[in-house]
C-alpha cells in the first residue's frame, strides 16, 4: 500500500468519528449536556501531517525578481490550502555572496529557516530556505529575488505540508551545513523531540558545470540544475521520523565534482499539529447579581489540545440550559484559566439556571449547573401625599415581582422594613409650622383709623421630603424607585390683634373684634393741626404777589404699638413682630384773604386762592412814567444824538394778606398777617424815527434799544426827522415818550489839484519826462468835511496813442508816483502805470489834508503822428 492510500484510510476513520459525534449532538443522546462533560473524555481525532505536493524550477542569471505560480504534483493538491505550510529553497551559483529574498505577492518575507547560507570558493554556493503558513485566502504565487547577476544561475524547490503545528512548525532548531572544494552537499544530522515529526532536507551547490543531485532516501526528491556562467544545483525532499538522531546521507550525482565548487545544506524537523479533544470546563457561583444583570463564572481547566473558539455561560429560566439558549461570551483568550461572562437583559426577581461551556474543534463541554435569583425591580408608581394629613405623610407604591420586603426612605434615612406591603405612614415627617411674620400698622394713611395688616405670616406645611422605595428578596435589593415629594399639611391661620396702652412697646391688650389679618383700628388717637405764619412777596414778581405759609402742619394722631397672636391647627402659637402706627390727618387746605386798601383791615376772600403758595395776579398792577425824548440839531455829520428824560417804572400799590387753614379732622386756624405788592420790571427802550420831516409814519430804528442812542441812519443831507421812544417794563402797560425833531450836518466830498496842469514840452520818440524834471509836482487837497479816498485814471489820445505798460508803436506810458508816501526821484522806481480805469491813489485823507504826486510820460517808440497831444488825467475823491 502506497503512502497516499494510507493517508486516505486515516482520513476516512476521522470522518467516521465526526459523524458519530454529530449524531449524539443533534439526535438527543440522553444527558449529553449534564455533568460529567459531554461526552466524558471523548477525543476528536486530528488528521496526521500530510504531504500536499511539490515543484522544482530554475532560471538563468537575472537581476529582476521571478514570480513562481504554485503548480504542485505528487501530493494531495495542486495548490496550497489555508494553514498549509509552504517551504521554498532558493539556490544561486555565483562568485560572490548574494542577498536572496523569498516573499509573497504583497512583499511579505517568508520566515527564514535557520540562516542564509554562503560558501566561498571559485564558485560560491548561496542558499536561502524559508517557510510560510497560507492565510485564510491562500496565496497562489511566491516571488524570488534576482540572482544578483546575469551570470549567476538560480534554482528552487517547493514542498507543501498539511497538519503542521502552526504555533511551532520547527520541532527543533534548523541544522545548517556547508563546504568547499566539492559540490556534493552533505546535510547535517537532526534529533526531533515530537513523535510523528517529519524531516525535510535540502542542499544546493555552485559549479562551473552543474548536474542533477541524487538522494534515494528522500521522498518526492525535487532536484534540478541550471547552467550559466556560474551554474546552480538544488535538491530537496522529506522523510518521516520514528526515533533517534537522523543523519541524512550526502547527495550523489550533481555533475563532475571539482575543487572549485562549494555547497550548502539545511535540515529541518517539522512538528505535526497535536491531537485535539473537547475542553474541560467547570462552573462557579455567579456573582454581581443585580436586577437585570449578573456575572457568570467558569474555568477552563484543560484545553484538550486546542484553545476554545467559543466559551462562556448559557442560561435560562428552566433547567437545563445549552448553547442553543441564551449565552454570554466569556472573557480571556480561550486557554486554560478562569473567565467571566456578563449576562444582561435578565428579568427581575426571576430564577435562572446557569452552566459554563467551552467549545473547540473537537466539541463543546459544560460545567455543573448553578442557579441565581435576580434582584427585584424597583417599585413603580411611588406616590407621597402632599399635605393631605397634618399628622403624617402616606406613601404608596406598586409591588415588584419577586420582592418579599420593602424599605421606605425619607431623604437619606431608611425608615426600616415595611414588610410585604404597598403602603406606609410616615408619622415622623417634619411637622407643620407657623411663620409669625411682622405686624404692619399704617403711618397716617387714614384719618379715621390705624390700618393694621400682617406681612410675612404664613401657616407652613411640613418640610417636603423626598421619598423612595427599595424592594428586596433573599438575593438583595432593587435599585431605588423613582422619587416623589410629600409633606404634612397645616390648618388655617387665626388672628387676634393687640394695641399698646401708650406710645411704647408695652402694656398690650386685645382689640375687641380685631380677628382678621387686616383690621381698621378706629379707636386710635385722632390727629391735630398747627396753623403757621403767612408770608407775601414785596415786588419780587412783576405779575403777581406770591403768598406762602411757613410753620403750618397737619399733625397725625399719637402713635401706638401693635402685634398679632397667630394660631393654626397642628402648629405652635406664634406672636408677630410689633410695629408702631397712627391715624393720619387730612391734607391742609387754604383760603387766602386780602385787604381792600393799603391797611390791615377790610379783608375779603380771594376767589380761587386755595393753595400755598398762591400767586395773586389781581393785586394792583405796576405803572410806567414815559418821560420826554430829545434829538440833536446838527451837532454831528455822522448821526443824530437821541436821549430820554423823566421816565420811570413804578411798583403796584401794597395790600395785606392772611390765610385760613383747614384739615380733615382738625379745627380751622388763621395764619399771621403780612403786607405785599406786585413789582415792576426794568425799563426797555425802542427808538422810532419818522419817515419824513413830519410827526407821522414812525418805524423802529434797528438796534436803538437804550435810553441814549446815536442814529447813524438819519439822512446825511441834513434834512430833519422826528424821534420818539417806546418804553416797556414787565408787569406795566407800554408807554411812548413825547416826540422831538433832530437832524445831521450835511456831508461835503470835494478835491482840488494845484496847479492842475503840466506841460511836458517836446519829447524825443521813445523818451520819458517827469514833473520832477519840470519842477511841477502836483498838490491834492481834501476840500470836503469828511475823510476821503483819492483815485486816479488816465486816457488814450486822439492821435491815436493808447495807454500801455511799455512804449511801442503808437503806445505810450503815463505813470504816477505817490510823493507823499515814497521817493519819486529815481524813475521808474515807485512809479505806477496809469490805466483807463480808476486806481486808488490815497485813502483815509482827512478833511483839509493835502497829498502830492509826480507824473512821468514816455512817448511811443514809433509814432504815426508827430503833433502836439493833450492828455487828461482824472483825479476823483470818494467818501
Amino acid at each position: 500500500m502506497d503512502y497516499t492510500t494510507k493517508q486516505l484510510l486515516k482520513i476516512s476513520r476521522f470522518f467516521l468519528v465526526i459523524i458519530l459525534v454529530s449524531g449524539w449532538v443533534f439526535y438527543g443522546w440522553p444527558q449529553i449536556w449534564d455533568n460529567p462533560p459531554f461526552p466524558p473524555k471523548i477525543e476528536k481525532t486530528q488528521a496526521a501531517a500530510s504531504y500536499v505536493g511539490g515543484q522544482v524550477g530554475s532560471f538563468a542569471g537575472k537581476t529582476s525578481a521571478t514570480t513562481v505560480t504554485f503548480a504542485l504534483t505528487n501530493g494531495s493538491a495542486s495548490t496550497p490550502a489555508a494553514d498549509d505550510l509552504v517551504i521554498v529553497a532558493y539556490s544561486v551559483g555565483s562568485t560572490a555572496d548574494r542577498a536572496l529574498t523569498i516573499r509573497n505577492g504583497s512583499v511579505v518575507d517568508y520566515t527564514l529557516a535557520g540562516s542564509e547560507l554562503y560558501q566561498n570558493d571559485t564558485y560560491d554556493s548561496n542558499l536561502r530556505v524559508a517557510y510560510r503558513f497560507m492565510p485564510a485566502t491562500p496565496e497562489t504565487t511566491v516571488v524570488l529575488s534576482g540572482t544578483g547577476s546575469t551570470a549567476d544561475a538560480g534554482a528552487y524547490t517547493i514542498h507543501v505540508f498539511r497538519g503542521i503545528d502552526p504555533s511551532t512548525p520547527l520541532d527543533v532548531a534548523a541544522v545548517t551545513a556547508g563546504g568547499i572544494n566539492t559540490r556534493l552537499a552533505n546535510p547535517g544530522s537532526i534529533l526531533p523531540t515530537t513523535s510523528g515529526a517529519w524531516i525535510y532536507v535540502v542542499g544546493g551547490a555552485a559549479a562551473a558545470t552543474g548536474g542533477t543531485f541524487t538522494a534515494a532516501y528522500l521522498t518526492d526528491l525535487r532536484a534540478t540544475t541550471r547552467s550559466d556562467t556560474n551554474d546552480s544545483n538544488i535538491a530537496s525532499g522529506y522523510v518521516t521520523w520514528s526515533s533517534g538522531t537522523y543523519d541524512p546521507a550526502a547527495f550523489g550525482g550533481g555533475g563532475t565534482n571539482t575543487t572549485n565548487d562549494s555547497w550548502t545544506a539545511v535540515t529541518l524537523a517539522l512538528r505535526p499539529a497535536p491531537t485535539i479533544i473537547a475542553p474541560t470546563v467547570t462552573t462557579q457561583s455567579a456573582s454581581s447579581v443585580e436586577t437585570t444583570t449578573a456575572t457568570g463564572n467558569g474555568n477552563i481547566t484543560a484545553t484538550g489540545g486546542q484553545d476554545a473558539t467559543a466559551w462562556g455561560v448559557c442560561y435560562k429560566t428552566s433547567s437545563p440550559c445549552t448553547t442553543a439558549d441564551s449565552v454570554a461570551a466569556g472573557s480571556g483568550s480561550g486557554g486554560t484559566g478562569a473567565f467571566t461572562a456578563s449576562m444582561t437583559s435578565l428579568s427581575s426577581g426571576t430564577t435562572y439556571y446557569i452552566k459554563a461551556y467551552a467549545t473547540n474543534s473537537a466539541g463543546t463541554s459544560y460545567g455543573s449547573e448553578v442557579q441565581i435569583l435576580t434582584n427585584p425591580a424597583a417599585p413603580t408608581g411611588v406616590a407621597a401625599t402632599d399635605g393631605t394629613y397634618t399628622n403624617k405623610v402616606t406613601i404608596t407604591w406598586t409591588k415588584s415581582t419577586g420582592a418579599t420586603d420593602y424599605h421606605v426612605w425619607r431623604d437619606a434615612v431608611d425608615l426600616g422594613s415595611a414588610g410585604d406591603v404597598a403602603t406606609f405612614d410616615d408619622i415622623e415627617a417634619t411637622a407643620p409650622t407657623i411663620t409669625a411674620g411682622s405686624a404692619v400698622s399704617s403711618d397716617g394713611t387714614s384719618t379715621a383709623q390705624a390700618d393694621l395688616s400682617l406681612s410675612g405670616a404664613s401657616a407652613n406645611n411640613g418640610v417636603a421630603h423626598t421619598y423612595k422605595v427599595v424592594a428586596s428578596n433573599t438575593t438583595g435589593n432593587s435599585v431605588d424607585s423613582a422619587t416623589d415629594a410629600g409633606y404634612r399639611g397645616v390648618g388655617s391661620l387665626t388672628y387676634q390683634w393687640q394695641r399698646s396702652a401708650a406710645d411704647s412697646d408695652a402694656s398690650y391688650s386685645d382689640i375687641s373684634g380685631a380677628t382678621s389679618s387686616a383690621y381698621g383700628d378706629t379707636a386710635a388717637p385722632a390727629p391735630t393741626i398747627t396753623a403757621g405764619t403767612a408770608s407775601t412777596t414785596d415786588g419780587s414778581a412783576t405779575d403777581k404777589v406770591t403768598l406762602s405759609i411757613s410753620g403750618a402742619s397737619a399733625n397725625v394722631g399719637a402713635g401706638r404699638y401693635y402685634k398679632v397672636v397667630l394660631n393654626a391647627t397642628g402648629a405652635a402659637q406664634q406672636t408677630s413682630a410689633v410695629d408702631r402706627g397712627y391715624r393720619s390727618v387730612g391734607s391742609l387746605t387754604y383760603q387766602w384773604n386780602r385787604s381792600s386798601g393799603d391797611a390791615d383791615s377790610g379783608y375779603s376772600a380771594l376767589s380761587g386762592a386755595t393753595t400755598s403758595p398762591y400767586d395773586d395776579t389781581t393785586a394792583p398792577a405796576p405803572t410806567i412814567t414815559a418821560g420826554t425824548a430829545a434829538a440833536s440839531d446838527g451837532t454831528s455829520i455822522l448821526h443824530v444824538v437821541l436821549s430820554v428824560s423823566g421816565q420811570s417804572a413804578n411798583s403796584g400799590a401794597g395790600r395785606y394778606f392772611y390765610a385760613t387753614i383747614s384739615a380733615t379732622g382738625a379745627t380751622s386756624q388763621d395764619t399771621t398777617h403780612d403786607r405785599g405788592y406786585i413789582g415792576v420790571g426794568s425799563l426797555t427802550y425802542q427808538w422810532q424815527r419818522s419817515a419824513a420831516d413830519s410827526d407821522a409814519s414812525y418805524s423802529d430804528i434797528s438796534g436803538a434799544t437804550t435810553a441814549s442812542h446815536n442814529d447813524t441812519g438819519a439822512p446825511d443831507d441834513g434834512s430833519g426827522r422826528y424821534f420818539r421812544v417806546v418804553e416797556n417794563a414787565a408787569g406795566a402797560a407800554q408807554q411812548i415818550s413825547a416826540v422831538d425833531r433832530g437832524y445831521r450836518t450835511a456831508v461835503v466830498v470835494s478835491i482840488s489839484a494845484s496847479d492842475g496842469s503840466v506841460s511836458y514840452g517836446i519829447i524825443v520818440v521813445g523818451a520819458s519826462k517827469t514833473t520832477i524834471d519840470l519842477t511841477d509836482t502836483q498838490t491834492l487837497t481834501n476840500n470836503g468835511n469828511v475823510t476821503e479816498t483819492f483815485n486816479i485814471m488816465g486816457q488814450n489820445t486822439s492821435c491815436p496813442w493808447t495807454l500801455a505798460a511799455a512804449s511801442g508803436t503808437d503806445q505810450y506810458v503815463h505813470q504816477f508816483c505817490k510823493k507823499s508816501d515814497v521817493s519819486c526821484s529815481s524813475p521808474p522806481t515807485n512809479y505806477t502805470a496809469l490805466t483807463t480805469s480808476y486806481q486808488t491813489l490815497y485813502s483815509g485823507v482827512a478833511s483839509t489834508a493835502t497829498k502830492q504826486i509826480d507824473l512821468r510820460v514816455t512817448v511811443p517808440s514809433t509814432s504815426s503822428c508827430f503833433t502836439s497831444q493833450a492828455i487828461d488825467v482824472t483825479i476823483q475823491a470818494t467818501q
